[in-house]
């Protein structure tokens, strides 16, 4: 027997933060959508969302739908739900090292239980978390701790520097080694030789 087909109209407002990111707004929508067809349609300050499919897409479609206004409504000048981060960049990121990326960019930058508060721009935002997820993919095979492997992301992302470089500047500088075992370690809290490394970085670049 051939499966039921319906279609469903939901209304909804759109968050203020999302008029300012509406075609970025609208892109997460679609993906979100698990159906045979849907549309889209802004009028207003309400938007129109047409789903067809049958009864378990258009709920699960509607349940997406509502988890993005959701994270979009709770985005205020400078908090951002860390959910909607990770959706930006297809990958949950250590929310740590995007702020303090952010911070040694000039922002005011914290993480504030699942989200991240700063006076960075959205897009900021999103171009820091693409550059430390390309740090944290480039570091996979590296035999590190923890924390020495946040310093290597975090000043790989941040010096936009081959992570083989980060690690060399900090062995240099005296801020990380290997031990016995050939696993890169700190020799300082990661945030304190962060600060110190970026620092170094700056003064060879500026001449």
């Amino acid at each position: 027997m051939p499966r039921r087909l319906y279609r469903r109209v939901f209304r909804v407002h759109i968050p203020p933060a999302a008029r300012s990111e509406l075609e970025r707004f609208l892109e997460a929508l679609y993906k979100a959508i698990h159906s045979y067809g849907a549309v889209l349609r802004i009028k207003g300050d309400q938007l129109v969302v047409e789903v067809y499919g049958d009864r378990a897409m258009i709920l699960d479609s509607w349940t997406r739908i509502k988890e993005i206004i959701s994270d979009y409504s709770r985005v205020e000048s400078s908090t951002y739900p860390a959910r909607l981060i990770f959706k930006e960049v297809g990958l949950a990121l250590p929310l740590d090292v995007i702020a303090e990326v952010l911070s040694l960019k000039g922002y005011r930058a914290a993480v504030e239980g699942e989200d991240l508060r700063t006076d960075a721009p959205y897009d900021e935002v999103v171009t820091t978390a693409l550059s430390v997820r390309k740090a944290l993919e480039d570091t996979k095979l590296l035999y590190a701790t923890k924390t020495a492997k946040k310093l290597v992301v975090a000043g790989s992302a941040l010096l936009e520097e081959n992570p083989h470089d980060v690690v060399e500047r900090a062995l240099e500088l005296g801020l990380a080694r290997f031990d016995e075992e050939g696993k890169l370690e700190l020799l300082k809290p990661w945030r304190e030789a962060l600060r110190e490394l970026v620092g170094r970085a700056r003064v060879e670049r500026s001449g």
